[in-house]
């Protein structure tokens, strides 16, 4: 983390907990207001853990003094789902993207940009537990408002062509995914600018889908733009940073370009352990990339304590459930 960002963090920090000493019993929508950002800038700078108290504490305050029904604890309600979707802990966040989709269809009607934004949380939520069949229809929906709501072209198409081509790909309908990941990516380029997230985004995607068919030269140079993109506009400790390490390894590991991969591998899972833990998804999938990785580089050692940490952490798991 660079110094004026650790400086900035410690100093929203220490605010946050000057405010809660003095506010025992917060009542008022500047108190849940100010909660609300600084939960927002710690789940940007990948500070999960730390922002769900954070978050919660700006919902009680909004459900008290708005009502339960209210747009703001809607938002509030998308912002933690959002961070449980991170931290892997689905079943939590599917009932607060269902809280807040029925709050926003209710209070604004089903053809407002908001309750595009829920359906489009709500499909990202299903296809992370494979749950496709329920995806798509939600993503053919907040795709229909965006179209209808900013016309054709606009930046706000590019997540919502980016989603679908993602569950078309994963269905091996690679033509129809190419197409839509392509428009989108230009799309974002014309509209945002070559330098922005939504661009390397929409490059990361479509490198899953050239690295899907086997085409790896193709995506190559897309991760890598992407990974530059993501390290020059959020720094070099972000989740999005970390998935980008995570994925150009598992294109070298396929090519069989292990030295290029083991580095990369190690930032990822780095970053991984500290934010979100051993028993995160993303964690086990490093940890078991890496032991394959360093059983065929012939580092049996290594491998060997890679599968030994992540058999500890399922013992535990194991444990704790019985």
């Amino acid at each position: 983390m660079h110094l004026a960002t650790r400086v900035l963090a410690l100093f929203l920090l220490a605010s946050f907990l000057l405010v809660l000493q003095s506010c025992k019993e917060p009542s008022n929508l500047k108190e849940a207001t100010w909660f609300k950002e600084q939960a927002i800038h710690l789940q940007q700078s990948s500070r999960l853990k730390e922002a769900e108290p954070i978050f919660k504490r700006s919902l009680a305050i909004l459900e008290k003094v708005l009502g339960p029904e209210h747009s703001d604890v809607a938002e509030t309600l998308n912002h933690l789902a959002m961070l449980y979707r991170s931290l892997g802990r689905y079943k939590e966040a599917e009932q607060l993207l269902r809280r807040s989709l029925a709050i926003r269809e209710k209070t604004f009607g089903p053809g407002h940009s908001d309750v595009a934004e829920s359906l489009n949380n709500l499909a990202i939520l299903y296809r992370a537990q494979g749950r496709d069949e329920k995806a798509e229809p939600l993503f053919n929906r907040a795709l229909a408002i965006a179209r209808k709501k900013l016309g054709p072209g606009r930046p706000g198409e590019v997540t919502n062509l980016n989603h679908m081509a993602e569950l078309y790909r994963s269905h091996g309908r690679y033509k129809e995914a190419e197409q839509l990941f392509n428009r989108a990516l230009a799309i974002a380029e014309k509209k945002l600018g070559p330098m922005h997230t939504d661009v390397a985004g929409s490059l990361k995607t479509l490198g899953d889908l050239y690295r899907t068919q086997g085409r790896y030269k193709d995506a190559e140079p897309l991760y890598k733009r992407a990974l530059a993109i993501f390290e020059k506009k959020l720094g070099p400790v972000h989740i999005k940073v970390a998935k980008s390490h995570s994925k150009l390894a598992e294109l070298y590991q396929a090519q069989g370009r292990d030295n290029k991969a083991e580095p990369l591998y190690k930032l990822a899972l780095a970053f991984f352990e500290k934010k979100l833990g051993l028993r995160h998804p993303l964690t086990k999938r490093t940890l078991r990339n890496m032991a394959r990785l360093y059983n065929r580089m012939g580092k049996k050692k290594k491998g060997a304590a890679v599968y030994f940490k992540l058999a500890n952490e399922i013992r535990k798991k194991l444990a704790v459930g019985k």
